[in-house]
């Protein structure tokens, strides 16, 4: 094949897009004896296929054909055959013309379509450039929108664009529109609210007559809450144009909701991580390790429905006493929390005040004075109990007092459990409380339970409370364990209790169990 390129004609890249064709038809025609099978523009060739005859074929006369290649009705090629006269006449030489101008016709109309194809693929790659940068978080809602009214620009053929957004305050943004009122937006999102699907107005506009507002409802969580808008001009929108707005106008739409949701599950993280921190405070503020105190076996460990609590408990050692505390903020959660930390700062200062002894009875009632105002401006209270156990062999005295607080639970040796009942209101409740000290004469063996109500109010899914049967039940099958065995079998109880359903209420709980003299060796060296 001997092919000739003639690079200044704009006709070119046709013929050569169907070589492959036209190569095919040229082989045809040389299998009739054709010597040569050529399309010229003028005398200039753009494609030739020439072959030497044989003998045989030289021997025969030969003829040259010419036939004119029409595109889209005009005369642009010469098609030029040369073969016997025999077997070629100028009957299909036209009609291979014809044939020839058909395939360049077919392919200038590909080649139209493809255009327009890449040009819908130019729009489309300016909505996923658009997808692309809507994914930073860093947007605010005025930067999206803004995003997207030029957006709608560049995929729309249109003289102008606006989006209005109507959320929890009203923002817009207009892209070669011109001001916008706050009534004008209003009155367009009304429509659409109203109509919920695109539609058109007139639009007055001193730069051109006859110009429309093609405008589109812009979803944000299921409901109509903005407006996009058009300029078209002369009804220039093609079935295909008014889709892509309406994809713009749902991306717009779903990249708010998508923000909102983000800036949700952001605010969320943000109070679960404060929460976190707040969780890792309270627990700092509870006894890091069970105190040591000749004679008694201690345990003491708190459970939170949340992730913090009200709940709380606390140990003071000095070398005459041995003072536990614990407590019970009503409430749960961040505020319950913050009123335990406060109470129990002032609970612990009481009691270990340096210039005297304060008895239980003393720590409830000088407390509840110091809490009783704010108390009573955030309408909470605190039920509480106080031990102190004095650090004398020879006596082996408790002294408790009580300030609402249960259950509390005292198993004596080889006596069934029972609960200590409070003879004070809980602090913050009234002005001035009387929580008196009773006396307890802890003898080896001996067991004070006292826990908060998360474990006699635990719930199971036929709506049962664990109640304070149980828990005397459960002391007295427990009560020759270790501290920590009797607090880890009150836990596992309960939650074996509740089965599925989830703690709903704080759970905290002190163990003092008193050594016989050779547990107490035992104890010590362990």
């Amino acid at each position: 094949m001997d092919s000739s390129v003639a690079e200044q004609s704009s006709l070119l890249p046709l013929i050569l897009a169907r070589e492959v064709d036209l190569k095919m038809r040229a082989e045809a025609w040389h299998r009739m004896g054709t010597q040569t099978f050529g399309l010229y523009m003028a005398d200039t060739p753009l494609m030739e296929w020439v072959w030497q005859p044989s003998k045989k074929e030289r021997a025969k006369k030969a003829v040259l054909y010419e036939a004119v290649v029409l595109l889209d009705g005009i005369e642009q090629f010469v098609l030029r055959i040369c073969g016997p006269t025999r077997k070629i006449s100028q009957m299909l030489v036209n009609d291979e013309a014809a044939l020839i101008g058909c395939l360049l016709h077919l392919e200038s109309k590909n080649r139209m379509k493809t255009a327009h194809i890449m040009e819908m693929q130019d729009r489309l790659m300016h909505l996923y450039d658009l997808v692309r940068a809507s994914r930073s978080m860093h947007q605010t809602t005025s930067d999206v929108i803004t995003e997207m009214t030029r957006a709608a620009l560049a995929v729309l053929d249109a003289e102008g664009t606006f989006l209005y957004l109507k959320l929890a305050r009203p923002v817009s943004a207009c892209h070669q529109f011109g001001p916008l009122s706050e009534a004008d937006s209003q009155d367009y999102l009304k429509q659409v609210q109203a109509l919920d699907q695109p539609h058109r107005v007139p639009f007055v506009s001193p730069r051109a007559a006859g110009q429309e507002i093609l405008l589109l409802p812009v979803r944000v969580s299921g409901a109509v809450q903005g407006v996009l808008g058009f300029i078209d001009q002369a009804n220039r929108f093609t079935p295909l144009s008014k889709k892509l707005a309406e994809i713009v106008a749902e991306q717009a739409g779903a990249r708010l909701e998508h923000m909102m949701l983000y800036d949700s599950t952001l605010q969320q993280q943000r109070l679960s991580t404060e929460m976190e921190l707040a969780r890792q405070v309270q627990m700092h503020l509870l006894p890091q390790k069970q105190p040591t105190v000749p004679g008694l076996d201690i345990c003491g460990m708190t459970f939170p429905a949340l992730q913090v609590g009200g709940d709380f408990y606390d140990f003071i050692v000095n070398a005459q006493t041995f003072t536990f505390i614990v407590g019970d903020v009503s409430g749960k959660g961040l505020s319950a929390a913050m009123m335990m930390a406060m109470t129990r700062a002032i609970l612990r200062s009481t009691a270990s005040f340096a210039f005297a002894i304060m008895t239980p009875e003393d720590i409830l009632t000088q407390t509840n004075e110091d809490v009783y105002d704010d108390y009573n401006r955030v309408t909470t209270f605190t039920t509480a109990f106080v031990g102190q156990y004095e650090i004398d062999p020879l006596r082996d005295r408790l002294t408790i007092a009580n300030a609402g607080h249960s259950p509390v639970i005292y198993c004596p040796a080889n006596q069934p459990a029972r609960l200590l009942e409070a003879d004070a209101p809980p602090l913050g409740v009234l002005e001035t409380i009387s929580a008196a000290n009773h006396l307890i004469a802890l003898k080896p063996g001996d067991v004070l339970i006292v826990a908060t109500d998360g474990f006699s109010e635990a719930e199971n899914s036929a709506d049962e409370i664990f109640g304070y049967d149980r828990l005397l039940e459960l002391a007295d099958q427990t009560r020759h364990l270790s501290a920590w065995e009797i607090v880890k079998a009150f836990s596992e109880v309960a939650i074996t209790f509740e089965g599925d359903r989830p703690q709903h209420d704080d759970r905290t709980i002190v163990v003092i169990k008193r050594l016989s003299p050779p547990d107490e060796d035992a104890h010590g060296t362990a």
